[in-house]
């Protein structure tokens, strides 16, 4: 995802500015993806802050533009894609600088939108940067990309993970950094009764449910799982159960490592559900999978959604400590962390799960108000705002 925010005006005392630019290579057209929501929530939210000027650039094939709200197609051709988004952020982006006066840019890295740090440059742009997939094995020329727009950022805003990498790696000051963990609606999580989902579903309500929900990616981790499980599958309780459901790039290598262990008869593959149907499914009696592997970035860096999903339905975590959340799951015993690995240690800590679940769930539900008012979208985009605003403020 790329989001492009800019700030205009002088009025900040008053927590106003004159015009407002939210760019974002979100899909408009599905409404129920993580970055959409994200994009659209932070719109809404920079809106409400704003009563005068306020503009959208997003994706869509479908939508019209408005006013304030301008839609760039999604070309199937990738290599069209590429030079279409790259040379349309560019040319609104150059528009604007002309038109709007702007003040702050801010965006998150993809290669989409490498032309607009190179504008930025040009034009003489104040900008923050969200720091969203930085690895430990950059090329050389990665590396001194990103080292050349980072040391050029206002702010640099990433999960706690990433902002020190950027510090240690990239010698960026610590001043600019701004660690942001991502928000959840906890408020709009419904749970339902365990029985009459079990009969809905039919999936015996006397089984544990090992849930992963998302995108089927290499980095999520799940072949680590299954090796895991497919090594050890004598020793495995016959009451545990295996969901995945979603889709992805990985979905085919996963089902074949599946049917390799002869694992069918305990892992059941489902397609990406809808958020009503979603939630029926994890209010079974069931642990949360978020095993990201150890090659995608630097630990706890990962922010992902899913951990919010299961935290919000009161799901016990397997996860590892590559995830941005890591720390507090074992500090406060609500899961259980990777932390080698190798697929006895894995399996040994999936036994582990089994055995602590009922003591995992009740420390959750212990715990649960404090997540449900600490862990919302407002706070995240309250505290962007913050650091923008203030920006805006001293340059007065």
């Amino acid at each position: 995802m790329t989001i492009l925010l800019v700030l205009t005006g002088k009025n900040i005392l008053n927590m106003e500015y004159k015009s407002l630019l939210i760019i974002g290579l979100v899909n408009q057209d599905n409404q129920i993806l993580g970055d959409t929501l994200h994009f659209n929530g932070l719109r809404k939210y920079l809106s409400s802050k704003n009563k005068n000027n306020t503009y959208s650039i997003s994706i869509s094939n479908k939508n019209k533009n408005s006013k304030e709200d301008y839609f760039i197609n999604h070309p199937q051709n990738k290599i069209f894609r590429f030079i279409y988004w790259n040379f349309s952020i560019c040319f609104i982006s150059f528009y604007l600088f002309c038109t709007k006066k702007i003040d702050l840019v801010y965006f998150r890295f993809s290669k989409n939108q490498i032309l607009l740090p190179i504008i930025l440059f040009l034009f003489n742009k104040k900008y923050a940067v969200e720091i969203n997939g930085i690895t430990e094995n950059e090329t050389k020329f990665q590396k001194f990309t990103k080292k050349w727009i980072l040391h050029r950022s206002k702010f640099v805003f990433g999960a706690p993970g990433y902002m020190q990498h950027v510090i240690k790696v990239y010698n960026v000051e610590n001043k600019k950094t701004h660690p942001v963990s991502l928000g959840y609606d906890f408020k709009n999580a419904i749970l339902h009764d365990i029985d009459k989902v079990s009969n809905e579903l039919n999936l015996p309500s006397e089984n544990l449910y090992f849930i992963f929900i998302g995108n089927i990616q290499s980095y999520q981790g799940l072949s680590n799982i299954i090796h895991a499980i497919g090594e050890n599958k004598e020793l495995l309780p016959k009451d545990i159960r295996i969901l995945i459901i979603g889709d992805g790039p990985e979905e085919n290598s996963i089902k074949k490592l599946v049917s390799q262990y002869s694992l069918s008869h305990i892992c059941d593959f489902i397609p990406r559900q809808s958020k009503g149907q979603l939630e029926k499914y994890l209010s079974l009696k069931s642990i949360g999978l978020s095993p990201f592997c150890e090659n995608r970035g630097l630990k706890g860096s990962i922010s992902g959604l899913k951990t919010f999903d299961y935290l919000s339905h009161k799901m016990p975590i397997l996860t590892s400590v590559m995830d941005e959340k890591a720390f507090m799951i074992e500090k406060d015993e609500i899961g259980w962390v990777i932390d080698t690995f190798e697929n006895q240690y894995i399996f040994d800590l999936i036994l582990k799960a089994y055995e602590e679940y009922g003591t995992k769930s009740e420390n959750l539900k212990a715990k649960y108000n404090f997540y449900r008012n600490e862990f919302t979208w407002e706070r995240r985009f309250s505290k962007i705002f913050y650091v923008l605003n203030n920006s805006v403020n001293n340059e007065c």
